[in-house]
């Protein structure tokens, strides 16, 4: 097993079909709002409404030269808007440029969005493609010649998701994971991410309060799990640990624990500080995205023995916290404010250029960019901050690549579209 040779990724696959009809832009305007949760009434009540028009049909879509115009703005929205020049097919053509395909597999776990891992023990290669409840393992040492190993969930084919097959017990699944060495234990150490579910149980927390009941009460841990991993299979496994982010009630049982869990994958990099992206409680609550009930700050853990995290410090910045006159002050005067469309907040952690580094860099969404002093761990102190130019069209400052800062001083904000 060599101590150095992993690799750890995530993939989000686009499954766009094309419809005929046009569907209404104005989904949340058409659904009467219903709101009993005190948090989502305080968010909801704070700023005027200011949804977004929807863009005529002919501002946006192809262009002669073959580039495509976004909307300047739109709601939020799930369902397929066509435009003139929209392919009936599918391209396979555009983007195979100077790429051969060596090997070819149908859709594996399911076709929107999958986390991924690739590990080396004791000579093979191994990749974990997983999303919740869903989980396959591959030996992919041939990349020609991949062998499917474990299947736990659900199997999607041309009728859907199907059937689970050995699936995870209730309450439990394959957090998104951070795989590192452990000096101390001399093994690999994987970290899941045990965050809040959202798509595919709540679409508007404005008019479900049920489904933002059931995410407040979620029957399984808000926080993180530690293992670690003497084989490449879940069996050869062992749970060392696992926290909560409810740094206030750190000892509530599954149910009763506040906030979001850890989103997204954690910045773990072996034994040292780890930094997750959470909220801790429901009292971050100001967001404007319509099915997201948390507005996430960070978290720095001690994981100098994995087996025992220690929380060191939360950080969260003007904007989030609702019964704050500061941070409702800032949120009402961000022009993203009553939108019912903008993501605030963090949704992944603090970004390093290496493990050791002094400065950590945030991409928290409507509230913009910051650069954070994590010199020491218990005190992160924000250095500086940069607004972004509001955009409704997008999630905004999604994830940094900080591969060039070190030798260059750059650093590039990405926005998922």
């Amino acid at each position: 097993m060599n101590k150095y040779d992993f690799f750890s990724t995530s993939l989000t696959l686009l499954f766009c079909q094309v419809c005929l009809a046009e569907s209404s832009w104005h989904e949340s305007k058409n659904t009467p709002s219903n709101i009993q949760d005190e948090m989502v009434r305080a968010q909801f009540t704070i700023a005027i409404d200011k949804t977004p028009s929807a863009p005529s049909s002919g501002s946006y879509g192809m262009l002669k030269d073959g580039l495509f115009t976004h909307p300047k703005q739109a709601p939020s929205s799930h369902s397929s808007h066509p435009f003139k020049g929209q392919l009936d097919y599918w391209d396979q053509k555009s983007y195979s440029k100077n790429i051969k395909v060596e090997a070819y597999y149908p859709i594996q776990v399911e076709p929107f969005h999958t986390w991924q891992n690739i590990i080396d023990f004791d000579g093979r290669r191994y990749l974990y493609q997983y999303v919740r409840r869903d989980l396959k393992i591959f030996d992919i040492t041939e990349p020609k010649e991949v062998k499917l190993l474990l299947t736990k969930g659900h199997t999607w084919g041309p009728e859907g998701a199907g059937s689970e097959v050995d699936p995870f017990p209730e309450g439990d699944m394959m957090g998104a994971a951070s795989v590192a060495w452990s000096e101390k234990r001399q093994a690999y150490i994987m970290v899941q991410a045990y965050e809040v579910r959202r798509f595919g149980l709540l679409d508007n927390k404005y008019s479900q309060p049920d489904k933002v009941n059931a995410i407040r009460n979620s029957l399984h841990l808000k926080g993180f799990k530690v293992y670690e991993m003497k084989g490449p299979l879940p069996k050869d496994w062992q749970l060392i640990a696992e926290r909560t982010t409810d740094v206030e009630h750190p000892d509530a049982p599954i149910g009763k624990q506040q906030g979001s869990g850890v989103r997204d994958i954690p910045a773990y990099y072996g034994d040292g500080t780890m930094y997750v992206a959470a909220a801790p409680d429901r009292r971050h609550a100001l967001t404007e995205y319509p099915n997201d009930l948390y507005s996430a700050g960070y978290q720095a853990w001690d994981m100098s023995d994995p087996a025992n995290p220690i929380l060191l410090d939360t950080l969260s910045v003007d904007g989030q916290i609702v019964g704050n006159l500061q941070h409702e002050k800032t949120y009402i005067n961000n022009p993203r404010s009553g939108n019912r469309t903008s993501w605030m907040g963090a949704r992944m952690p603090l970004f390093l250029a290496k493990k050791d580094s002094q400065i950590g860099y945030a991409a928290m969404g409507g509230l913009g960019f910051y650069v954070v002093d994590i010199s020491d761990p218990k005190h992160m102190k924000i250095v500086s901050h940069l607004d972004f130019p509001p955009s409704v069209a997008r999630t905004e400052g999604d994830f940094i690549d900080v591969s060039q800062v070190d030798e260059h001083g750059l650093f590039i904000i990405v926005a998922i579209h």
